[in-house]
């Protein structure tokens, strides 16, 4: 059983990509850092598409939903590693 079942509604190719890293995380972790790479870049990718600049709590920024309501927590530091790479992706 998986522990990013959570993602299931919200983010169903996260789940899957988080999934498959943590299936290959023993077996070949190379695979694993690849799938976990992408899970990471999925949700960053959905959280700039939000077209607000999240609000920073306690050095977190929060991803929240139509709704308002909170689905993610994101480092400041994982969130502008992810701003560098898309900017200077080839």
């Amino acid at each position: 059983m998986s522990q990013f079942l959570f993602l299931e509604r919200e983010w169903p190719a996260v789940l899957e990509a988080a999934s498959r890293a943590e299936t290959a995380a023993h077996a070949d972790p190379r695979s694993a850092c690849f799938y976990a790479r992408r899970a990471l870049e999925l949700a960053l990718d959905y959280a700039k598409g939000l077209g607000e600049t999240p609000e920073v709590v306690h050095g977190k920024m929060l991803v929240r939903n139509d709704e308002g309501r909170i689905i993610a927590r994101v480092p400041v530091e994982v969130w502008q590693m992810g701003q560098l790479s898309s900017s200077s992706a080839i």
